[in-house]
């Protein structure tokens, strides 16, 4: 084999190689992006489907800074719960791949600790964002026009 087929074997590798972190990473924000938007619903859903609630609690006369503070500590603990199993279950799945492929690599195992926060923060904006939309919807309608 000469210099030539060797260095067009590399590029061809390499080409490959592109074309495939393309398509993985295409596939992950994809992921990532259906994630975001079923957080964002589910914790929008939830609020508004207790809208009622949140309206008979400040018609006996709870404040909205009483009211801001029993939704944002729903919210802190559906975060919690989602980190909590997140987090064990993508350590658990990264030992398993780690496993199986330590058999073809010498790689040593390494928990990706900054992306664990940077999806954490996201996770914790999401539900941020969600919440205060839900806020603004419930402090629009009336006590009145809610309970008929």
């Amino acid at each position: 084999m000469n210099q030539d087929d060797w260095h067009a074997r590399i590029q061809a590798q390499k080409s490959t190689k592109k074309v495939v972190d393309i398509c993985v990473n295409s596939f992950i924000a994809f992921l990532a992006l259906i994630s975001a938007i079923n957080i964002f619903n589910t914790i929008y859903s939830s609020m508004l489907i207790r809208k009622k609630d949140f309206l008979v609690l400040k018609s006996l006369g709870a404040s909205n800074k009483k009211l801001n503070k029993i939704m944002n500590l729903e919210c802190l603990f559906y975060g919690i719960n989602a980190v909590i199993f997140g987090v064990f279950i993508s350590i658990w799945i990264l030992y398993v791949l780690y496993i199986r492929m330590v058999e073809t690599s010498l790689l040593a195992f390494e928990i990706p600790i900054l992306n664990i926060i940077i999806c954490i923060i996201a996770l914790y904006l999401l539900i941020y964002l969600a919440l205060n939309k839900a806020k603004k919807q419930i402090d629009k309608d009336e006590i009145i026009e809610i309970t008929k």
